[in-house]
């Protein structure tokens, strides 16, 4: 996701600055990565991790692009297999995650956007 970041001047004039790319898959995995060595603690922790999961699904199952990002550095895979061997409930929730690695095609076809 890119966009502009606008800010006023000391005039009270908006002015252009650098832009923002924001990474969302990495956002995500950040999120999960907190879960990688513990239990969630609460039910709002526990919302949260499984809340991620889904976006992450979502995002690997719509977008060739978002499974390129996911795989490109191995940060992804590796932090499943991170959680799958400190048998905590990230681990459970991301290993769907490691089928999106394996298949070329996406649940819709992009070239109809």
């Amino acid at each position: 996701y890119g966009e502009t970041d606008t800010d006023s001047g000391s005039d009270g004039k908006k002015k252009k600055t650098t832009p923002t790319t924001i990474d969302g898959i990495e956002i995500l995995l950040q999120t999960v990565a907190t879960f990688r060595k513990r239990q969630p603690a609460n039910e709002m922790e526990l919302d949260v991790l499984e809340n991620a999961c889904i976006v992450v699904d979502g995002a690997l199952t719509w977008s060739s692009v978002n499974v390129r990002a996911f795989c490109s550095t191995h940060q992804g895979i590796q932090l499943v297999f991170r959680c799958l061997t400190e048998r905590v409930h990230a681990g459970g929730v991301a290993l769907k995650w490691l089928d999106f690695t394996k298949t070329t095609t996406t649940g819709k076809d992009e070239s109809a956007i």
